[in-house]
């Protein structure tokens, strides 16, 4: 999340519907702010796709973010359950004029009928990628 923190963050992993009865994604959207107003998103938005969402599951993450304004500096590279869904990708992480960034875990919806629910559990910022299958846990 941007220490601005009055609109959605530069990088955040997402659930979209799928398409014709397939199942869910879970995406990276990288959208950023270009600080003209406050939430006003006129850049271009990418998103990449993660994989299917399963529910009833666990998911672990392990998202390695280098934050920089600078797209040759900035980048994005995920596991999802010890698989690699996005291998290195360069890309702006962090809107211009930004003072920081600091994580957030949260459940954002539109409103919709039923209920959602959503665990979080274990999250740990660590400077390494371990292996899920190697014994190792989430890092250090």
């Amino acid at each position: 999340m941007d220490l601005r923190a009055n609109c959605s963050p530069p990088e955040q992993i997402e659930i979209l519907p799928g398409d014709n009865g397939s199942a869910p994604q879970l995406v990276l959207d990288n959208e950023l702010n270009n600080q003209k107003d406050p939430c006003d998103y006129s850049q271009p938005e990418h998103l990449y796709t993660l994989g299917d969402l399963k529910y009833d599951t666990w998911e672990h993450f392990d998202v390695h973010l280098k934050f920089s304004t600078d797209p040759k500096v900035g980048f994005a590279e995920i596991w999802l359950n010890g698989k690699k869904v996005l291998p290195l990708t360069h890309m702006q992480t962090l809107d211009e004029g930004s003072k920081g960034v600091y994580m957030e875990q949260a459940l954002y919806r539109n409103d919709m009928k039923g209920t959602n629910v959503l665990y979080h559990a274990g999250t740990r910022r660590h400077t390494e990628h371990v292996d899920v299958d190697d014994g190792g846990g989430s890092g250090s």
